[in-house]
């Protein structure tokens, strides 16, 4: 469902495609926050909401897809804080999370993923504002 211009917010009843493997909803007109509904995605492997116009906070949902590989939230609104939860995500390979609103260190803990399979993590990390000890890639 990318590149359709989808306006409003991320649908609530999303929480029943439990099954789903992929949601790309990127470039679109998206507003409003990412729903916290994503508790029992244990099979979702690539979540793309990038180049939207998302607010607030990544859902600590998002950590228990532990499937996930692809994450991409970036060219967003969205800001602090980066949940801890996201550690267990350990078949990351893909994390993309700059130009967005986000502020201070990121998350050491979440930078133990690049000792396994997360090999692009790309930040603002060029900011004044904002810190990536780990990224591999600084925006």
């Amino acid at each position: 469902m990318d590149n359709n211009k989808l306006s409003g917010s991320i649908p609530l009843s999303l929480e029943k495609l439990t099954g789903l493997k992929k949601l790309y909803l990127q470039n679109n007109e998206l507003s409003s926050t990412i729903p916290d509904v994503f508790h029992n995605f244990k099979q979702l492997e690539a979540f793309d909401v990038k180049s939207n116009k998302l607010v607030g906070i990544i859902p600590n949902s998002l950590g228990s897809c532990t499937a996930l590989v692809k994450l991409q939230v970036n060219n967003n609104q969205l800001v602090n804080p980066i949940p801890l939860s996201l550690v267990e995500l350990t078949n990351l390979e893909i994390f993309h999370l700059f130009s967005n609103s986000f502020t201070g260190n990121f998350p050491e803990e979440i930078c133990q993923l690049r000792e396994g399979k997360l090999e692009n993590l790309a930040a603002d990390c060029n900011r004044e504002d904002f810190s990536c000890t780990c990224c591999t890639l600084c925006m």
